[in-house]
């Protein structure tokens, strides 16, 4: 017996076509979500509550609307079904079908009257998500069905911004087609060309600048949207800067777009200019590991530091951007023995966070395995304190590596290895034949601080070779 004969059969045994269950499902809510339009048809010709909701307020409509049924939406409609029934959340059938782009069923909604510009709780109207969400078909049903083009959410957030944001370039189009207010902003005064420009998005940049949008239109942080290259042909100042001294190159090297750093370098951006602490365009992209960035910047900016002294390689080196460490030092002048105000070499930082290729890139240039920071202490022996196994192992390949070079406080690379329990690294250093009786100004060696902590095995390895 298939659905359908089963579905007849329970009805002529009298069964009670409206049952619903604890959770507030009953048959023509199951019917219509999973599209069984002949079902539909059946319970309502058996006097199924067409408006009756789930315990969501969930309506047969909205979920047949929520899903693209479109057959099941022109039934239900043609049973007098609530165009514009909502949810718990203020969700209008239109709105969810415009959510998830299903044209049809928004088409058919709109020749029944649903309310174009019902919002949900927080604002949003059918014609803003389906902005937001790209479905440029249903924003021009929507829009020829009189849609409020500037109706914006809670955050005074327009459709056009949200477009503009997500780099929907057609709906952009769509939306100034009809009007949208192209210097619309939101609650910080941000407008769809900030945001374009912010995320990167060249196409919606251009399009908002055939409809005038303001080049120099700036939020509360004083951002501007010249920070795109495109805003250079309409007399955007390039070296505009936010409050914090952020300028439209550091904003672009932040965040890789590196189309934007040539055209802004080719109109003479300032590549030296930092932010308020001290950080320049070169140094963000080498954090960042945008490696593009850096090719086109290194060559101006290569001994750009920040505040605290810390060079773009240094940073490149603490946060493993291989690539970019490679780039930087193929620059005749760069200095890679270089420290920060800690006095921390690249290699340091390297060897101290374990980031072995960096540590092998840095030596074959031959930086100084030996440079020792404000505290006296080597890349090595930073190495074996953080346990950074294989760090140590490339280290000690160096034929001038001092392997029992002190700190200030006269403490080895084997004694911290043994103080902190590093069997493995203790085992490196014994190889390399480290000073097993090299004591401190205290006049505790190796062997003495492992038998303190209790690290058993490090003081059988020590009195072995003692």
């Amino acid at each position: 017996m298939g659905t359908i004969e089963l579905v007849k059969w329970l009805i002529s045994r009298n069964s009670d076509v409206n049952y619903c269950r604890e959770d507030g499902w009953f048959p023509l809510l199951w019917a219509s979500q999973e599209g069984h339009v002949d079902v539909v048809k059946e319970l309502l010709q058996h006097s199924a509550d067409v408006n009756k909701c789930n315990n969501s307020d969930v309506s047969p409509l909205y979920i047949a609307s929520q899903n693209g049924h479109v057959n099941v939406v022109k039934e239900l409609l043609q049973h007098s079904a609530d165009v514009n029934k909502c949810n718990n959340n203020d969700a209008s059938p239109l709105y969810i079908a415009s959510q998830n782009g299903h044209v049809d069923v928004v088409k058919e909604l709109l020749q029944h009257s649903a309310d174009v510009n019902k919002c949900i709780n927080n604002g949003v109207s059918p014609l803003y998500i389906a902005s937001q969400n790209g479905h440029v078909n249903v924003v021009k049903e929507l829009l020829q069905h009189s849609a409020d083009v500037n109706k914006c959410d809670n955050n005074d957030v327009s459709p056009l911004y949200v477009a503009s944001q997500k780099g929907h370039v057609n709906v952009v189009k769509e939306l100034l087609q009809h009007s949208a207010d192209v210097n619309k902003c939101d609650n910080n005064d941000a407008s769809p060309l900030s945001i374009a420009s912010q995320n990167g998005h060249v196409n919606v940049v251009k399009e908002l600048l055939q409809y005038s949008a303001d080049v120099n239109k700036c939020d509360n942080d004083d951002v501007s949207p010249l920070y795109i290259a495109k805003l250079l042909q309409h007399s955007a100042d390039v070296n505009k800067c936010t409050n914090n001294d952020v300028s439209p190159l550091y904003i672009a090297s932040e965040n890789g777009h590196v189309n934007v750093v040539k055209e802004l370098l080719q109109h003479s951006a300032d590549v030296n200019k930092c932010k308020n602490n001290g950080v320049s365009p070169l140094y963000i992209a080498s954090q960042e590991g945008h490696v593009d960035v850096v090719k086109n910047c290194y060559n101006i900016q290569l001994m750009s530091i920040s505040n605290d002294g810390t060079p773009p390689l240094q940073i490149a080196c603490y946060y493993n951007r291989i690539e970019v460490v490679r780039v930087l030092l193929q620059c005749d002048d760069v200095d890679i023995d270089l420290c920060d105000d800690d006095g921390c070499s690249s290699l340091y930082w390297a060897s101290q966070e374990g980031h072995v290729d960096v540590v092998k890139e840095l030596l074959q240039h031959s930086a100084d395995v030996n440079k020792c920071d404000n505290d006296g202490s080597p890349p090595l022996q930073i190495a074996c304190y953080y346990n950074r196994i294989e760090v140590v192992r490339v280290l000690l390949q160096c034929d001038d590596v001092d392997i029992d070079l002190c700190n200030d406080d006269g403490c080895s690379s084997l004694y911290w290895a043994s103080n902190n329990g590093h069997v493995d690294v203790v085992k490196e250093l014994l190889q390399h034949s480290a000073d097993v009786n090299k004591c401190n100004f205290k006049g505790k060696n190796p062997l003495n601080v492992a038998q303190e902590k209790g690290h058993i095995e490090i003081e059988s390895l020590l009195k072995g070779k003692g």
